[in-house]
This record gives structure tokens, sequence and C-alpha cells, in this order.
């Protein structure tokens, strides 16, 4: 099985080299656990805000 577990399935993990995917996994992770976070204290919508920051890193560790 995958070290990373569920987050592997994501569609996200399919388009990044295998030497990447830890990186993006823990990316991933992080912000699904502050999207929880904010739906369930603040109730405010952060989707918008942390698909941008996903997409901007993802370009930044592919680059590298």
């Amino acid at each position: 099985p995958p070290k990373h577990g569920v987050i592997f399935q994501h569609r996200l993990m399919r388009k990044v080299k295998p030497s990447q995917r830890g990186k993006v996994a823990r990316l991933v992770a992080t912000k699904c656990a502050t999207a929880a976070k904010a739906d369930v204290f603040t109730k405010r919508d952060l989707s918008a805000e942390l698909k941008k920051d996903v997409t901007k890193r993802l370009r930044e560790i592919q680059c590298v």
C-alpha cells in the first residue's frame, strides 16, 4: 500500500513525479486540515483561497 494513504488517491497525486509525492501529500493534508478548521471555527469558505495556494505551491514544487 502507498505510504501516503487516502491522499495518494487524490487527482493531484497522479500528475506528480514519484519523487515529489511526499511533498504534495503533505501540502494536500495541510490544506485539508486548514479548510476543516476554518469550516468549524469561522464558518468562512476559504476554498478559492486554499485552491490558489495549492496551485501556486504545486508550480514551485514541480519546477524544483
